[in-house]
């Protein structure tokens, strides 16, 4: 039995390890960086604030097609709802992301490690929050193949 509390103990210490590596490579990367906060938080701010602008005019009441068609109601509502939905899950995924970035200029090691550490520990919220995104844009994509055809 002591061989696998061994196991067990090498193994805590090993994930204790990795995780103070993470979060401290993200503390010194959010130090250097211009804007606060890790790469990989401005890219997603870019890839969601893009596609929160997409869903905000999907969302908008619709107006007759290039071609003078006009959207049936039924499926103008649900692409509107669909839209609606991606748009406000960008907006709180937006919100959470904007948490995580290191304030004041200068970013302090103190300052520039709380967000590290809200990004380690935010890391499922947001990855739960991109998997809806991506849920409801297939969603609209569907609905808007239904349309079309």
């Amino acid at each position: 039995m002591e061989a696998l509390a061994a196991i067990s103990l090498v193994a805590a210490i090993a994930q204790f390890v990795d995780y103070s590596h993470r979060l401290l490579s993200n503390t010194a990367e959010i130090v250097r960086s211009v804007d606060g906060a890790t790469a990989e938080a401005l890219k997603t701010e870019n890839i969601f604030g893009h596609v929160q602008r997409l869903s905000e005019a999907l969302a908008a009441p619709s107006a007759p097609g290039a071609s003078g068609a006009v959207i049936p109601e039924p499926e103008a509502t649900a692409l509107r709802d669909l839209a609606a939905l991606c748009r406000n899950e960008c907006t709180a995924l937006l919100d959470a992301v904007g948490s995580t970035k290191a304030t004041g200029n200068g970013h302090s090691h103190y300052g520039s490690f709380k967000a590290a550490l809200k990004v380690a520990l935010g890391a499922k919220k947001l990855s739960t929050m991109q998997a809806t995104i991506g849920t409801a844009q297939a969603a609209i994509s569907l609905q808007v193949q239904k349309i079309i055809r």
